[in-house]
């Protein structure tokens, strides 16, 4: 992985040590990540749904625990929120056979446990941090030296990372101004007051996923299904016939109503088939998706700063926000991913 040269960090720090305004630098991978909340290969399924409810977390890195006295753990992978669904019971299964679902709950994590996923090693920089996430459409990645996790790094992460910039930008900026007119100093002596705005005032509009794809509240959960595998989309917009927003399934909503998948089967291919592989004929399918759907759904306008736009995501601890226009209807969605994607943009650095 190339190293990035992390040019606005650089100047941030340049102009808030010259204007006093508090700033730590962060450039690497350590700096940002956090303490890791670690499962092990022989957790069963019902201790991780306890582990990830009491802990707040989607993901958790898992480990092999040492056989031998003396032997050291080493890091197997990562098990998520969507790995665990995907093996429960649905509803309707749930009500033909009630024993299925104590089943699926002794099953053990090495059974579900996604193995060699993406890693950093705790000098990375956090561009490359950025970058790999932004890249691959990743949520945590486990920060790793040798076969010992030191930590991981989620989304959440670098969203509060890019919240924390900006506001930094925004009082750097407000400091800054006031100075030059107090100063009477000249346009060039703070030519660079125009890239930090156009930073600062970035908007939603500009970044976020413009080709939505949208259903009806009346649509079947298998024509939501087949256009998150078509489009690799992880939201769809749910509209009335006018076109205006009345709710959003996700992924994780169809999942939780699939029928269950015995652990360990795989029928190849990528991860969203993986997941989203099912029998074409299952009545679970049929589902409408008005039943499923999360109502009245927070969203914003095109025109909405991105820092606005982040520190909703972050109340809200929701990973995307459809954007629409004064009637309502949906215009884009601006997710996490888009985010960081318009951040790498700054340093000229495209991602996928």
């Amino acid at each position: 992985m190339a190293k990035q040269t992390p040019v606005m960090l650089d100047l941030v720090g340049e102009m808030c040590s010259v204007h006093d305004v508090p700033f730590t630098p962060v450039i690497f991978a350590h700096q940002i990540m956090q303490e890791a909340k670690i499962l092990t290969a022989d957790h069963t399924l019902a201790a991780c749904m306890n582990f990830m409810e009491s802990n707040r977390v989607r993901h958790a890195p898992v480990i092999d625990p040492a056989i031998n006295a003396g032997d050291e753990p080493y890091f197997m992978g990562v098990v998520s929120e969507r790995d665990v669904l995907r093996v429960m019971p649905s509803e309707i299964e749930k009500k033909k056979s009630p024993k299925k679902k104590n089943a699926a709950m002794r099953v053990l994590l090495v059974k579900v446990v996604t193995r060699k996923p993406k890693v950093v090693t705790p000098d990375a920089t956090v561009m490359e941090v950025i970058t790999l996430m932004a890249d691959n459409h990743i949520d945590l990645i486990p920060v790793i030296e040798g076969k010992t996790i030191k930590g991981v790094i989620t989304a959440t992460d670098v969203l509060n990372l890019l919240i924390r910039l900006y506001g930094t930008v925004e009082k750097l900026l407000l400091r800054a101004k006031a100075h030059k007119r107090s100063a009477n100093a000249t346009d060039e002596e703070y030519e660079w007051i125009a890239p930090f705005s156009i930073f600062l005032e970035g908007t939603c509009g500009e970044v976020m996923t413009k080709m939505v794809h949208s259903l009806g509240p009346d649509s079947l959960m298998r024509s939501a299904l087949e256009m998150m595998q078509k489009h690799t989309i992880r939201h769809v917009p749910i509209v009335d016939d006018k076109g205006a927003l009345v709710g959003m399934v996700s992924d994780r909503d169809i999942l939780k109503q699939l029928p269950s998948k015995k652990a360990g089967q795989s029928s190849g291919g990528s991860f969203r088939k993986r997941l989203f592989d099912t029998d074409p004929g299952a009545v679970e399918l049929q589902t409408s998706l008005g039943s499923i759907m999360s109502g009245s759904s927070v969203h914003i306008k095109a025109d909405t700063r991105r820092y606005d736009a982040a520190r909703i995501m972050n109340k809200r601890k929701i990973g995307s926000l459809p954007v629409v226009d004064d009637k309502s209807r949906v215009l884009g969605i601006i997710s996490v991913m888009d985010m960081m994607r318009a951040f790498l943009l700054s340093y000229g650095i495209s991602g996928k």
